[in-house]
């Protein structure tokens, strides 16, 4: 029977405090000093009833009329010594699938969602987090804003691309080093296959709950074994190596794990598709229009990035 450890995270004599963004109790401690539970459970049982039970263990202490099962679900991880952070936090995770891809799913208190289910889920490196140790966070719930779909992602990596091709033509054959131009022939070499694993994959991952937003969540989280990666995702490896490239990982030859690069390739390349990512999307980028303004701003991007580079180089 498995023995889970919870962490709170939240003031149990006022679940409900906080606003959108406002530091709750726990926000910053290292995780020796979080008030822990530590519980017996079952595989089959589901997380939502661990939690609920484990709120009880803490007091949690409702309003009248307001009593609701928590937003947000992590799980610990070693950096959490150092400090909690909510930026992982989310409302859904990641499980193991029958076949042994990544199912992404959109609600932690789905009862698919069970103790047996988080551990299988860790051990093959779909979880992010320890599956013993959950947190319950007594954080208020908030929407995400607009996300895009994978028809408008694909728009985007395509524009994208293409937008990297003009900008590189347009600078011409003879650059300097440094130059926008150079910058994005070199950029346009990482990201150039992506929009083809996006178009033969999306699907699949869209059958498996997977979004734009969590997909690159996902692919962000952590270093990967591009294999890993590949056969969570059900694609092949180069295509997973080549998702990776595109958004700013390198390979580190000692470790043989893709890694976030801080060199200054890797820099600029997640900053120019960060920006692509949330620019505009009530832009279509299949228009002249779109396409123009995303060139232009993806200019401007590359510009900054570049003299922000030539200065940290000069300093």
């Amino acid at each position: 029977m498995p023995s889970l450890t919870i962490a709170l995270v939240g003031d149990p004599s006022d679940p409900t405090a906080g606003q959108q963004g406002a530091e709750i109790t726990g926000d910053g401690q290292p995780y020796r000093e979080l008030p822990k539970a530590i519980l017996e459970a079952n595989r089959e049982d589901h997380l939502l009833d661990v939690l609920s039970k484990a709120s009880r263990e803490f007091g949690v202490s409702f309003p009248q009329g307001r009593e609701t099962p928590p937003s947000w679900i992590a799980f610990y991880r070693p950096e959490d010594d150092k400090g909690y952070s909510p930026r992982r936090e989310s409302t859904g995770l990641q499980l193991l699938s029958g076949d042994g891809h990544l199912t992404w799913i959109g609600w932690w208190h789905d009862p698919v969602v069970t103790v047996g289910a988080l551990i299988d889920s860790a051990d093959a490196g779909a979880l992010d987090g320890d599956a013993y140790k959950p947190y319950l966070i007594l954080r208020p719930g908030y929407g995400n804003g607009i996300l895009p779909t994978w028809a408008e992602f694909l728009l985007m990596v395509v524009a994208l691309r293409d937008t990297l091709g003009i900008i590189a033509d347009a600078q011409g054959s003879v650059q300097a080093a440094k130059s926008v131009g150079a910058w994005a022939t070199r950029l346009l070499r990482r990201i150039r296959g992506v929009p083809e694993v996006v178009d033969k994959n999306a699907a699949h991952w869209s059958d498996y709950g997977g979004s734009p937003a969590n997909f690159t969540a996902l692919v962000d989280r952590q270093p990967w074994d591009s294999g890993v990666l590949a056969s969570l995702l059900g694609t092949t490896q180069p295509e997973a190596e080549t998702l990776l490239a595109g958004r700013g990982f390198t390979l580190n030859r000692n470790s043989g794990l893709w890694q976030l690069g801080d060199g200054e390739e890797d820099r600029i390349v997640r900053r120019v598709v960060q920006r692509a990512m949330w620019f505009d999307w009530e832009s279509d980028y299949s228009s002249t229009e779109g396409r123009e303004r995303l060139r232009v701003e993806i200019t401007d991007t590359l510009n900054e990035a570049v003299a922000e580079e030539t200065e940290s180089d000069e300093a």
